[in-house]
């Protein structure tokens, strides 16, 4: 009898205590290998700071979308700290042609082993980005563009 209420009071503790995974972080831990509209690029902006994977994660209950790139495990994060991304995207919106730009200070997040840059994105309707630019340009001294521009045409936005 005693052992069925110290089950009874441990198990709600248990289960509370247990940490559900985001769909993001499920993902990643994965290596974005299911991840089905991921895009393998393996692309050099520069020297030592490649761009091995790209993709987005849709979470419909969160209402948010995730933009998510992976590196080669080479890429150090000192290098990355140097330069900002420049992201520029093209989309239809109701038959409209929409152009926006992001500009991101990424910060390496390391998930068993892989390397990422995550940004958040506004949750757009459109589930197919028709054409991304990514490139690279200096903190420090305001440099655009700087090495290699990666162009990604129909990156879709659903991940279901």
């Amino acid at each position: 009898m005693k052992y069925k209420y110290t089950l009874l009071v441990l198990l709600p503790i248990l289960i509370i205590s247990c940490s559900f995974k985001t769909k993001t972080e499920l993902y990643l831990e994965r290596g974005l290998d299911v991840l089905n509209n991921v895009k393998e690029v393996n692309f050099n902006l520069i020297d030592n700071y490649c761009i091995k994977k790209i993709g987005v994660i849709r979470d419909e209950k969160q209402k948010k979308k995730t933009l998510v790139i992976m590196l080669s495990p080479f890429t150090e994060e000192k290098l990355v700290n140097n330069y900002s991304l420049g992201i520029q995207i093209v989309f239809n919106n109701n038959g409209k042609k929409v152009v926006e730009q992001w500009d991101i200070k990424p910060n390496i997040k390391t998930v068993k082993g892989f390397s990422y840059i995550i940004k958040e994105i506004p949750y757009l309707s459109v589930n197919k980005i028709q054409k991304a630019s990514i490139y690279l340009y200096d903190r420090k001294k305001f440099e655009r563009k700087i090495g290699n521009n990666l162009e990604i045409n129909n990156l879709f936005t659903n991940n279901d």
